[in-house]
């Protein structure tokens, strides 16, 4: 385990107790979309929820009334619920490995052509944190980190014996596209997975119990950071805090959410502005690498 040297550390982004925890290499870090968004590949990246929705509708050739509630529920941020008509409607037409299939190229790229780590890779990997927790279905992440972690899905039983003896693990708690069929992807999805995840999520809960968690790449109207607050985050008065690096247009509303039902403090960068929030992450993982003894 690395000393911890942050004494002395400051930074005009990051509270004292973020650098703290993460030159402990205490620090789990929570990876969403917007990390893997950053990745291009013959000109072509991972899509945002909404494009991946409406690209499945395209594909599948979903039309008429149903292709009308779809694009009703996307535009309303309803993406659990157009995700499950979707799927309802590939079933209907026969077409569910297709509906499988096209999820597993948008998010990976197409066979030997996948995409690779970006510049933010490149800094979680400097971070060197013991824990990744990851709602993203590609293996983006396990790429970019040479496959140095132990990687463990929702169905592993074997997730709380990695993180007892430290060693580096990356938990895919929504599943990936090596086993596409079994991700979570609807509401109904989570109840399957609180069935055959129990043990994962257990260790999950447990550990924002005890730690400090920083989420990155997500905002708050992404549905798989909707579930993971709703069914795993404790409350404030339950857990140490929490942080995400958040643009600085959030609404207050949506920050009040965020501090008093989550316990998750947003750590502000300018709105738009993807190049600052890559600096401050970046700026963090040089904070930790300067605590090397």
């Amino acid at each position: 385990m690395w000393g911890c040297n942050a004494v002395g550390s400051t930074s005009e982004v990051w509270p004292d107790d973020v650098i703290e925890q993460a030159t402990s290499r205490n620090l789990v870090l929570v990876i969403g979309a917007g990390v893997s968004r950053a990745c291009v590949k013959n000109a072509a990246s991972p899509p945002a929820w909404d494009k991946l929705l409406v690209g499945l509708c395209d594909a599948l050739s979903i039309v008429g009334e149903s292709r009308v509630e779809i694009d009703a529920l996307v535009s309303h941020r309803r993406m659990l619920d157009a995700a499950a008509l979707i799927r309802h409607e590939a079933v209907q037409k026969s077409r569910l490995q297709d509906f499988y299939n096209y999820i597993r190229v948008a998010v990976d790229g197409k066979p030997g052509a996948s995409f690779d780590g970006s510049a933010w890779h490149d800094a979680v990997v400097k971070l060197e944190p013991q824990l990744i927790v990851t709602t993203n279905y590609d293996k983006i992440l396990e790429r970019a980190t040479g496959n140095g972690y132990s990687t463990h899905e929702f169905s592993s039983d074997r997730v709380a014996g990695d993180v007892r003896r430290r060693v580096p693990t990356l938990l895919k708690i929504h599943g990936s596209v090596d086993a596409i069929e079994d991700i979570v992807l609807t509401r109904t999805d989570y109840t399957r997975l609180r069935l055959t995840g129990a043990h994962a999520l257990g260790v999950l809960q447990a550990l924002f119990l005890t730690r400090t968690a920083l989420l990155v790449g997500y905002s708050l109207g992404d549905p798989d950071i909707q579930l993971l607050f709703e069914n795993v985050l404790g409350g404030r008065n339950e857990a140490p805090a929490h942080y995400m690096l958040a643009s600085d247009d959030m609404p207050g509303y949506e920050q009040d959410v965020l501090q008093y039902s989550y316990g998750v403090t947003p750590v502000k960068y300018a709105a738009g502005s993807y190049d600052d929030a890559l600096k401050a992450l970046v700026e963090l993982a040089d904070l930790v690498q300067g605590s090397k003894p």
